[in-house]
């Protein structure tokens, strides 16, 4: 493997092609650091071009522009505040702390966490998690699609998976899902087209129109003093808002006012429509421990992971190099995103059970322990930590963290 330095602007254009994983870091150095197999490059002004037949590793400056062609592996991205521009990723995608990322196609999943500009994708062959970024906007995703704390609009057009989206600030646009959407907290106008499966909102909304359709359930869960004008139109409405006022009820449809209504809420379904007050799912599982906030449950993981992770990383880089930190790196914010989205799931059943139990008198299985919760976290720690002891070979602690992520 190669090495070269190359003394650039503080904001140079690099157009990189790689045809194996490429790894992308910044310093505080005016200069390109390129660490790959059979590399070439051509250097023009403030232009830098590479293509490299094997793996490549980048190190450029905070503010570099960075176009990739395409990348025949996985691809991990960090601290890097210029635009970042994906043509193709063959592989998985890791992307933390960017700027702005425009992406085209990946063929694997997606991570990514921590981004100050919009993110926009053509298209999305695997599973999405998405945390602490700006706007959104994605053409296709084929798998399921988790999106929080977005600080802008959100804008979707088909996505093949669930979706979950929580506390977004802007608006919400989803033209079509083929199965279930999840929606908590969200700020803005939320305009939902057609889902498939069943849409469930908890929260409630700003003031103005709001409609969602499915061609499955939609339950509603709205909280006491919210203002509210609602219209459901489907075979069967449930009303259970204990304060619902003026209330109008036809075969398949109701309509009915909280307060002083400035929030108008449309629904449309082939299946049921049910309006409930919010409740904590807690109160559903009688005699169960459910204190612990579940809706985050792969939030909370994920963060405690790369917090510890991002304490032992630079002892991993003075001990074994910046390319197996960085493998090590890319490993664990792959299993930390699958660890969300399972999650997520497991607490989406956990609703159905609850609300199965309530509807037919029988108790659900409890939730597991606190003690099963951390198993992964601390399995994935102590690979680590037998690495930095000389237990194990970093060829063997990639085994066994790749072997924890399956």
């Amino acid at each position: 493997m190669t090495k070269e330095r190359f003394e650039t602007s503080k904001m140079p254009h690099l157009v990189v092609r790689c045809h194996g994983d490429l790894q992308i870091r910044s310093w505080s150095e005016a200069a390109v650091l390129v660490k790959g197999e059979n590399c070439q490059t051509i250097e023009s002004e403030d232009q830098l071009s590479l293509e490299c037949s094997g793996d490549l590793s980048l190190t450029v400056p905070a503010a570099a522009i960075v176009e990739v062609v395409e990348v025949e592996g996985d691809l991990s991205a960090k601290n890097v505040e210029g635009a970042l521009n994906l043509a193709s990723v063959m592989g998985d995608a890791a992307l933390h702390n960017l700027g702005s990322v425009e992406l085209g196609t990946i063929h694997g999943d997606l991570a990514v966490r921590g981004l100050n500009g919009p993110f926009s994708a053509g298209e999305i062959m695997g599973d999405t998690s998405l945390r602490n970024i700006a706007g959104v906007t994605i053409n296709s995703v084929h798998g399921d699609l988790a999106i929080a704390y977005a600080n802008g609009d959100v804008q979707l057009k088909n996505v093949m998976g669930d979706v979950a989206l929580k506390t977004i600030n802007g608006d919400v646009h989803i033209s079509q899902g083929q199965r279930d959407l999840n929606l908590r907290n969200l700020g803005g106008q939320i305009q939902v087209d057609n889902i498939s499966g069943d849409i469930r909102l908890v929260g409630g909304l700003k003031a103005g129109k709001h409609t969602l359709s499915a061609q499955g359930d939609i339950v509603v869960r709205w909280p006491a003093g919210e203002p509210l004008n609602v219209e459901a139109t489907a075979p069967r409405v449930q009303n259970r808002l204990s304060n619902l006022e003026k209330v109008v009820e036809e075969e398949g449809y109701l309509s009915g006012r909280l307060g002083d209504g400035e929030t108008t809420l449309i629904l449309s379904a082939k299946g049921r429509i049910i309006l409930k007050d919010a409740e904590p799912v807690a109160e559903a599982w009688e005699g169960a421990d459910m204190e612990f906030d579940w809706d985050d449950l792969g939030t909370h993981i994920a963060d405690e992971i790369n917090n510890r992770f991002s304490e032992f990383s630079s002892k991993l880089e003075g001990r074994f190099g910046p390319e197996f930190s960085a493998e090590i790196e890319r490993k664990v914010q792959q299993a930390t995103a699958r660890a969300e989205r399972a999650t997520a799931k497991a607490v989406r059943h956990a609703e159905k059970l609850a609300r199965q139990a309530q509807r037919h008198g029988w108790s659900p299985p409890p939730p597991p322990s606190a003690k099963e919760r951390k198993a992964t976290e601390e399995e994935q720690m102590k690979i680590l930590r037998m690495v930095e002891n000389k237990v194990i070979t970093p060829e063997e602690a990639e085994t066994l963290l790749e072997a924890l992520e399956n």
